[in-house]
């Protein structure tokens, strides 16, 4: 009598279906992970915008010009570019930034407050 070596077909069939069902639920574990970070980084370079808007203000003071508000396309921004939106900056140095464009998403910032917050365009 041979002793065969091998899977039968019903022990392959069970790892497949239980590494389907590891699928279906570290999918949108995963996906919710990706878009967390994504949203993140919206986040973070529109704080570099508003950044880039103190940085601009200040060259316009120095050179004499004193451009306290425009485009945010105007500005000159590492990372992600914004497609739209504009900054202004009050006496009291606060800068606020609205409909600011970046990546699908529309950043403004927070009424009496430095806090970003983003959304999906459209949602």
């Amino acid at each position: 009598m041979k002793n065969k070596k091998g899977f039968t077909l019903i022990e392959l069939l069970a790892v497949i279906v239980i590494l389907a069902i590891i699928a279906l639920i570290a999918t949108p574990i995963v996906i919710g992970v990706i878009n967390n970070a994504r949203e993140k980084s919206v986040v973070n370079s529109a704080y570099g915008v508003v950044d880039a808007a103190k940085l601009y203000y200040t060259e316009s003071l120095l050179e004499s010009t004193q451009v306290a508000s425009g485009s945010v396309t105007s500005l000159n921004v590492s990372g992600t570019k914004p497609s739209a939106g504009t900054w202004a900056i009050a006496s009291d140095g606060q800068v606020t930034i609205s409909g600011v464009s970046l990546d699908g998403y529309t950043c403004s910032t927070v009424a009496n407050s430095s806090e970003v917050q983003c959304a999906k365009a459209g949602a």
